[in-house]
């Protein structure tokens, strides 16, 4: 099979993997009066809507991928899905519920596959992955609540709002899950021929239900060791 149909049949994986994933925050949706936005992942996300960019595997789709430079995959969250278009500036956009945050096998791998097509056909594209903080939702679900957990385990209803060491800690520990699932996206994708120096990692950062800094994750002396906070922050 040729690498273009093969990309075209990951694409049509990925919109039967994760079409679906909207269903998981319209009530979400309507409790925040948001409009959910499906869009093409050519397309630019409509701020302060929960961004749809999935793929259906059409041959425009691959065509807009062989010629990319800059590729994103990031969360349907309102809170952030447009600002991570802006700060990333991606000629693609995939967005799903959760990001790379797939503690869901299959949806992992259905993510790890795409991306080691892309990198395949397309090896001077930038791969970008976001995740965020805050309770993702998609994480959430898919990890039977476990980021949920996490942060209100102090019995504190107020939690992501406070400055308190009980919450302070909990941000922590949330981050230490969330760094743990980039972390495994980021090895599947080197184990599957990505290339590292096109990979690039970054978790967003939320306070009060609005979007405030992208942190990058990075090596600190070599390919082998854990992704750590960078320093600087856009």
């Amino acid at each position: 099979m040729k690498p273009a149909e093969t990309l075209r049949d990951h694409l049509g994986t990925i919109y039967r993997v994760f079409g679906k994933d909207p269903d998981l925050v319209r009530t979400s949706a309507m409790q925040h009066g948001k409009n959910i936005y499906f869009a093409h992942i050519t397309d630019t996300p409509n701020d302060g809507e929960y961004n749809v960019h999935i793929p259906t595997g059409t041959s425009a789709e691959v065509e807009a991928i062989a010629y990319a430079h800059v590729v994103t995959l990031g969360c349907i969250d309102w809170r952030l899905s447009e600002r991570i278009f802006e700060l990333t500036k991606p000629d693609i956009y995939f967005t799903n519920a959760g990001g790379p945050i797939q503690p869901d096998l299959d949806r992992l791998q259905a993510l790890t596959n795409l991306y080691a097509i892309i990198h395949k056909i397309n090896p001077r594209a930038s791969l970008i992955a976001v995740a965020h903080d805050e309770i993702c939702k998609g994480a959430d679900h898919f990890s039977g609540g476990k980021v949920r957990e996490i942060r209100y385990d102090m019995n504190d209803p107020d939690t992501y709002r406070s400055t308190t060491d009980q919450s302070l800690d909990a941000r922590k520990r949330e981050h230490e899950f969330l760094l743990q699932h980039v972390q495994k996206f980021y090895n599947q994708l080197r184990d599957n021929g990505v290339a590292p120096g096109k990979i690039v990692m970054e978790i967003a950062e939320i306070h009060r239900e609005e979007f405030y800094r992208l942190h990058k994750l990075q090596q600190q002396d070599s390919q082998t060791e854990p992704l750590q906070f960078a320093r600087s922050h856009k």
